[in-house]
Parts: C-alpha cells; sequence; structure tokens
C-alpha cells in the first residue's frame, strides 16, 4: 500500500522506505520463527525410537534422561516379535538330506506337554557345520495366541519317509 501512496505523492519517501524495511524485519523474523519450529520438531523426534516390527521390549538397557550417541554401539532394547515365531533347529547329518524348504514339522515344549504346535521349515543352511556335524534348520512357527515364549526350549519332530523322528 505505502509504495501505490508514494506514487500518489500522499506519502514521503522517507515514510516508504521505513514501512518497507519494517515489512523485510517482520518477513525475516517470521521466517526465522518458523525455521525455530522446524528445527525443534526435528529435536523432538529424536526422543522418540521407532522399532522395525512391533512386539514387546524383552531388555531394556537405557534409562529416561540417558544421553544416546548415534552409532555409539551401545544396544538399547531387545525387542520380541511372537506373533511369528523362528525356531532354529541343529539337525544331525545323518538325518540332513530328509529336510526340505516347505516341510512341516511339530515343535512340542516340556512345560506345555500334550500340546504341539505345527511348523514349517523355511530354510536350511545348506551346509553340515564342521563342529557339529549338524544342518543348521529354520522353521516357522505361528504363535497367534501368544502360548509359546520367545526364547524357550523345545523339540520338534520332522516326518521323514512316513516315520517321524525327534530332532
Amino acid at each position: 500500500r505505502w509504495s501505490n501512496l508514494l506514487k500518489t505523492a500522499s506519502v514521503s519517501e522517507q515514510e516508504n522506505a521505513e514501512k518497507q524495511a519494517d515489512l523485510k524485519l517482520k518477513t525475516a523474523l517470521s521466517d526465522s520463527a518458523r525455521a525455530e519450529v522446524r528445527r525443534l520438531e526435528k529435536l523432538h523426534s529424536f526422543t522418540r525410537i521407532t522399532a522395525p516390527c512391533s512386539g514387546t521390549i524383552t531388555v531394556r538397557n537405557i534409562d529416561s534422561g540417558d544421553l544416546i550417541a548415534a552409532g555409539g554401539g551401545k544396544e538399547l532394547f531387545h525387542l520380541a516379535q511372537t506373533l511369528k515365531l523362528r525356531v532354529f533347529v541343529q539337525i544331525p547329518q545323518a538325518m540332513a538330506r530328509s529336510i526340505t524348504s516347505g516341510q512341516m514339522a511339530q515343535l512340542f515344549l516340556p512345560e506345555l506337554s500334550g500340546r504341539e504346535f505345527p511348523a514349517r521349515v523355511i530354510r536350511t543352511a545348506g551346509a553340515i557345520a564342521a563342529d557339529s556335524r549338524t544342518l543348521l534348520v529354520e522353521l516357522e512357527v505361528h504363535n497367534a495366541k501368544g502360548e509359546i515364549l520367545a526364547g524357550s526350549y523345545g523339540q520338534v519332530r520332522a516326518r521323514r519317509d512316513c516315520s517321524s523322528r525327534r530332532n
């Protein structure tokens, strides 16, 4: 407005210059305040840790207020995702060739006697470990009811030539 008023000689050049400088100052202050808000929002975002999956924190190695340095190497939490469990089994060399991906098996837990949980072979290591002469096999077990605790010990039975064996 002041620029238009200057053209009609309604205001002096000095008044127009003062108002233009005031506008630039207030625009700069507004931009600075927006930048400070963005900086604080980013800073606040560092107070939240987001896990790559849902689960339960089973071990917590930090307390509120601890300083955490990026790349510090300190383990913060153990997170257990228990809806779908991965079970690792060492299969003796004599039985290793009978295990294939997609094969079904049963998982038994000592504390839940009489219960069996269906499992499926997801993958094998594809090589016998030299120190134990066993094949590492990974099974997948669905645990929607949360009956199996992560880290539990159990036994696995895999079908081999229509007979069952404990592995």
